[in-house]
């Protein structure tokens, strides 16, 4: 993956940054608590700020969130026009105490036939089941991490930042833009056609089965698997396209 001191700059960035923003800091008290909540349901999620998101297979409109007793009112789950967002409140910068910062904030969100996800900030999340739909979207920015499992007959990636994205499953149509320092671990992921477009010091790793269409330029590189028997590639500046 990515170096971590790319993304280390970009954090301290993002913290001054939302330092300037935010002027108030509530302190986890220590007591922590699980919290149910009923949401309706949705085929979009957008996650940000800090919180660690899991994707679990289940009926939706319930989700689980497990944080420390006095933050429990600034996590704002909210659903509009079918988009679950989970969002701190604004004008808010949240700080589990020392001993549950490793465990942070944890949200359990049910799916059944959500299309599209979205993270930013340094929030992460995780499939901890197989997402599938006709056409699937993901957009991680910032300094987000995410890990999902994906069967899609069309699958549009966007990446920036210094975001991370592992996937795995398979995908008729693959389709990647990355900028920034992002980074795509996608060689668990078969897919028949893959276009992408890389910029900045972007990485990505492909599996391609019949054709491949990449452009890189700036100092990113696109290694990929497979023979694909159509192959276009151009590559600018100090990027790089190879076979992995």
């Amino acid at each position: 993956m990515k170096n971590t001191w790319i993304i280390g700059i970009f954090c301290l960035l993002t913290a001054c940054n939302l330092n300037g923003q935010w002027g108030k800091k509530i302190k986890g008290n220590g007591s922590r608590q699980t919290e149910t909540r009923e949401v309706g349901t949705y085929d979009a999620i957008t996650v940000s700020h800090i919180f660690t998101v899991y994707l679990v297979s289940g009926a939706e409109g319930t989700i689980r969130i497990e944080a420390e007793e006095n933050l429990m009112e600034y996590i704002h789950t909210d659903v509009s026009g079918g988009e679950l967002k989970i969002r701190v409140e604004r004008g808010v910068q949240l700080q589990p105490s020392r001993e549950f910062r490793k465990e942070g904030i944890r949200i359990w969100v049910p799916v059944e036939s959500v299309n599209e996800v979205s993270a930013s900030g340094a929030s992460d999340l995780i499939g901890e089941s197989a997402l599938t739909a006709e056409r699937f979207e993901i957009n991680i920015s910032g300094a987000a991490d995410a890990e999902l499992d994906i069967a899609a007959d069309f699958l549009r990636v966007q990446l920036s930042g210094a975001s991370e994205l592992r996937l795995q499953g398979s995908a008729e149509t693959l389709e990647i833009e990355g900028a920034g320092a992002s980074d795509l671990d996608a060689y668990g992921l078969t897919a028949r056609h893959v276009d992408a477009r890389l910029s900045g010091s972007s990485d990505a790793d492909v599996t391609a089965k019949e054709s491949l269409k990449a452009r890189v330029s700036g100092a990113g590189g696109l290694s990929y698997k497979g023979d694909p028997p159509r192959l276009e590639s151009k590559a600018s500046g100090a990027g790089h396209i190879r076979k992995g």
